[in-house]
């Protein structure tokens, strides 16, 4: 499951150089720019969910276009083992995109000090969890359906982020609103956030490992 892991993470540096992250950072700093403080909330909730949820998608099509299935299910590991590695790279994903959203928060913070730092802090950590909720909806599509249906999916999921933060007027007010009352509730806030996002990750898991086992059956 080791090599699976590693396999996806060559594949994502094949696919993804140092044009794609000069893109991202030159987007993050058009979104500060047009956005001052509110452009934190734009790459925690939409930007962050988003890259993580592209790259697992394309990771799907590079199977694909590859024919690395056929290949996987000779191997001496289970599909249970082959859906663990897809999710463990997806965790990763999610860490890196905590990462930066953490490090845009804080220079947020510091550029505009327009909210306080514990807000950027929730704001960090709800990115954490929204990523984290995006991928555990597209994965098991991916996996069980291949990149179309994959594809498909994170499509879904971006147009109810858009509408959600764009079209409903989602603004910086809204925002701390209910981050001021997971503020004031950190500890009940933190366990539903964890038993909510643990919950959706499991469930994931098993109908993937499910849809695979029929599908390639």
């Amino acid at each position: 499951m080791k090599g699976l892991f590693i396999k996806d993470f060559l594949t994502l540096r094949r696919k993804y150089g140092p044009v794609r992250i000069a893109m991202d950072v030159l987007l993050i700093a058009v979104l500060m720019i047009a956005f001052g403080a509110n452009s934190a909330i734009w790459v925690s909730f939409v930007l962050v969910p988003i890259e993580a949820m592209t790259m697992c998608m394309t990771l799907t099509n590079c199977d694909e276009q590859w024919k690395w299935q056929k290949y996987a299910f000779a191997l001496p590991v289970s599909r249970a083992q082959i859906v663990r590695a897809r999710y463990l790279t997806a965790g990763a994903l999610a860490g890196i995109g905590f990462a930066a959203s953490l490090a845009v928060n804080a220079a947020a913070a510091l550029a505009f000090s327009a909210y306080p730092p514990v807000l950027h802090l929730l704001l960090a950590a709800a990115s954490l969890w929204l990523t984290l909720f995006a991928l555990a909806l597209v994965l098991p599509a991916g996996l069980s359906r291949g990149a179309n249906a994959g594809f498909a999916a994170m499509f879904a999921v971006i147009l109810a982020l858009l509408v959600l933060f764009g079209a409903a007027g989602f603004s910086a007010q809204a925002a701390g609103s209910a981050l001021a009352f997971a503020a004031r509730h950190v500890e009940v806030a933190l366990v539903l956030a964890i038993c909510a996002v643990a919950a959706a990750c499991a469930l994931s898991y098993e109908i993937s490992v499910r849809l695979l086992r029929r599908a390639r059956a």
